[in-house]
């Protein structure tokens, strides 16, 4: 009686894995799974073709003898010796999501489970909260009707809206929604006398964007607000998410294709071994030639977006455009910032205001910063503490550069 319904939960069990795997999105259980079908079906097809002969018992007994090996093998690679586990894996998650391969069902949950408005846009619907919870920090999330975090954007046309854009450094991962750099900036240029009240920092940050992404939801979804001041969030994630993503304009929604063998090493902990050991590749299933041709390129397509997208939408609606890019602890501490070529690149642009924070912080380490105090160390997003430095040296250089007053001037004009 009770095998048919375990017969149907253990399809169910081996289909939902499968399934997941094709998409990218593989655990332990697809481990397992990929295992024992190796096992079984060699096990059936052999007891069919050879039933009492002794070579058919000795082939099973060496399958069964061969895959049981090989999956201890991914045990204890994947527990005990944890090699090649992604970041996420290694902070305790439990699935490792493929670097491509996944947009295509993270779309579908975000139309179809979320019902976001604009699922190829944000990653949350309107008014939605929930907590963001991990060994370091817990903190309510809240979004407003544009499914974007902070509060609901005021629409008066005598406010100086400033619209931030950038990833979760920007949406503020880490922090509550008060402590955010975007938050921060409004309180402080408040405060400022230049300012006065009548500023309006808006966060149009989202996690895991890209400055294409982010070009796509600014022109949508923000732009209609009359921004007169723009800040541009970069950091060496929007070179890795250009290249996962392809750095097209579709890159939220499609999915770059996965190479034939990131199946199989999404899954296997042995062909990860292997393939980090023989070939050196890295987290983005790429040997460093290939890492160093498609950084090269991600930077191209980051300063083309820049230079073309951007830069023609402040000269078509009158708002200034600053570029910040900011650095993670580890180049701090290693000395090594992966976008100062393209931060030179940058600064040679006309009508383009670059601020390059990990000079002004390389800079400050003799004065005493302590770089922990900054970041999360196992998170590796910003605390309050350092949202709040963020914003601090953003504002000085607002109004160091006079960005405020020319951005007011063109608003008094219009």
């Amino acid at each position: 009686m009770l095998k048919y319904p375990a017969y149907a939960l253990l399809s169910l069990f081996i289909i939902t894995n499968l399934v997941l795997g094709c998409f990218g999105i593989s655990s332990i259980l697809l481990t397992t799974v990929v295992y024992g079908l190796l096992i079984c079906i060699p096990l059936y097809i052999f007891s069919r073709l050879s039933r009492a002969q002794a070579l058919g018992k000795n082939l099973c007994l060496s399958f069964i003898v061969f895959f049981s090996c090989l999956y201890t093998g991914e045990l204890l690679l994947r527990y005990v010796f944890r090699v090649g586990l992604q970041k996420h894996e290694l902070q305790g998650n439990f699935f490792y999501s493929l670097p491509y391969g996944t947009h295509g069902i993270n779309y579908v949950l975000r139309k179809y489970v979320l019902k976001a408005e604009y699922p190829e846009l944000t990653n949350y619907p309107a008014h939605h909260h929930e907590i963001q919870e991990k060994e370091e920090f817990s903190y309510l999330h809240q979004y407003n009707s544009l499914g974007l975090r902070g509060a609901e954007p005021d629409t008066s046309t005598d406010l100086f809206n400033v619209i931030t854009l950038g990833d979760s450094y920007t949406e503020g991962s880490g922090t509550p929604g008060d402590s955010t750099w975007t938050a921060l900036l409004q309180e402080i240029l408040k405060v400022n006398n230049k300012a006065g009240a009548n500023v309006q920092c808006i966060n149009g940050g989202i996690c895991g964007g890209d400055v294409i992404s982010e070009y796509h939801i600014f022109n949508r979804l923000l732009l209609p607000l009359k921004p007169k001041l723009v800040v541009l969030s970069l950091n060496s994630t929007d070179i890795t998410d250009i290249i996962k993503n392809g750095g097209t304009p579709d890159s939220y929604v499609t999915d770059k294709r996965v190479p034939w063998w990131g199946y199989i090493y999404q899954f296997s902990y042995i062909t990860r071994a292997f393939m980090h050991g023989a070939y050196k590749t890295n987290w983005l299933l790429l040997t460093p030639d290939e890492y160093e041709n498609e950084k090269r390129r991600a930077m191209d397509k980051i300063f083309l977006c820049i230079r073309n997208e951007y830069l023609k939408l402040s000269t078509r609606h009158s708002f200034r455009l600053l570029v910040v890019l900011h650095p993670m602890q580890p180049e701090l501490e290693k000395g090594e910032f992966p976008l100062q070529p393209l931060a030179a690149k940058l600064a040679s642009q006309k009508d383009l205001h670059v601020i390059d924070l990990y000079d002004k912080l390389k800079k400050m380490e003799g004065e005493g910063v302590d770089y922990a105090s900054l970041y999360w160390p196992k998170d590796g997003h910003y605390k309050s503490t350092g949202y709040l430095f963020f914003a601090t040296i953003l504002a000085q250089e607002i109004e160091a550069k006079q960005l405020y007053e020319g951005a007011k001037y063109a608003m008094e004009t219009e």
